[in-house]
């Protein structure tokens, strides 16, 4: 489907009323959005805008979720509510991946400028080293035919800002270490205790949600998991949250600045999510490539 035809199906299916009867169907199904990065430079939102937050964006996106009735709410409250059986209603979660000084920037401040909880899962070894994301750096490069900076633009939050934030209300969690999913329990155990080790000093709540480095996970996992002690897990499969989902395995709804206004609003009615069934090619944001440790 073009794009153009795209949105103009869009704004028609909003003005007919399609939004909110696919928003009423889908009450019941909490919508975690995924964030990955915000722009820490003007520039980042054109290299990767499925990674690199807009902040004025995201700012509108948080105005439309309160004008639109919506209620945001943490990790914590939606797993307990999906292991209680309780059904939420009309329910959001806010998450960001990785951990990337942009978040710290932007992306915090704005959601504590709405009151709004939000999870950050924070992959580590490039915070224990003091290291800025050289994949990413690289493929900048070769995308803008110069360097990027001095500034913070590819890096995550230092350990100092890390605690800033856990201070400050933020929900901590974990993300891996070298952001990558072993094929093998050992490396599974590994993974999570380095991360844990980083982080634990820094935070006051148990370290207890993961999110899949890339998305990446097995199935057979879970058992290992729960023995590790972690309550939940979230992956990039696309759609909705409810109480009869795996904890381990729960989809989210991406967001970034490559969607419109209008896109954004299909996804979190539940319209987008149905069409992009019949329209695979229309993926979702990236992952932040360019994490992975050796």
């Amino acid at each position: 489907m073009k794009r153009a035809a795209k949105l103009a199906f869009l704004f028609a299916c909003k003005y007919l009323g399609i939004f909110w009867l696919f928003r009423r169907l889908n009450r019941s199904g909490v919508r975690i959005l995924c964030y990955h990065g915000f722009a820490v430079a003007p520039d980042q939102s054109r290299f990767r805008p499925k990674l690199f937050m807009d902040p004025a964006v995201f700012r509108k996106r948080m105005t439309w979720l309160r004008s639109a009735g919506f209620q945001v709410i943490s990790l914590d409250a939606a797993v307990d509510a999906f292991r209680s059986g309780r059904t939420l209603r009309d329910a959001v979660v806010i998450t960001m991946d990785d951990g990337l000084y942009g978040s710290f920037l932007h992306g915090i401040p704005i959601t504590r400028e709405f009151g709004y909880p939000v999870t950050v899962y924070v992959t580590t070894w490039y915070v224990e080293n003091h290291k800025p994301l050289d994949g990413l750096v690289e493929q900048y490069r070769q995308w803008a035919g110069s360097e990027p900076g001095a500034d913070r633009r590819f890096t995550l939050m230092t350990q100092g800002e890390i605690a800033e934030a856990a201070r400050l209300g933020v929900d901590i969690q974990l993300h891996t270490h070298r952001h990558r999913w072993p094929d093998s329990d050992a490396g599974i155990r590994r993974e999570i205790a380095d991360n844990r080790r980083v982080l634990a000093p820094l935070v006051s709540k148990p370290l207890r949600h993961l999110c899949y480095p890339s998305g990446v996970f097995s199935t057979g996992d879970s058992a290992l998991l729960r023995e590790l002690g972690i309550a939940s897990a979230t992956t990039l499969e696309r759609g909705m949250a409810t109480a009869g989902d795996d904890p381990l395995r729960l989809p989210r709804l991406l967001d970034g600045s490559n969607l419109t206004q209008i896109e954004f609003e299909a996804r979190m009615c539940g319209l987008l999510t149905l069409m992009q069934r019949f329209y695979p090619a229309q993926k979702g944001a990236q992952s932040a490539a360019g994490l992975a440790t050796a």
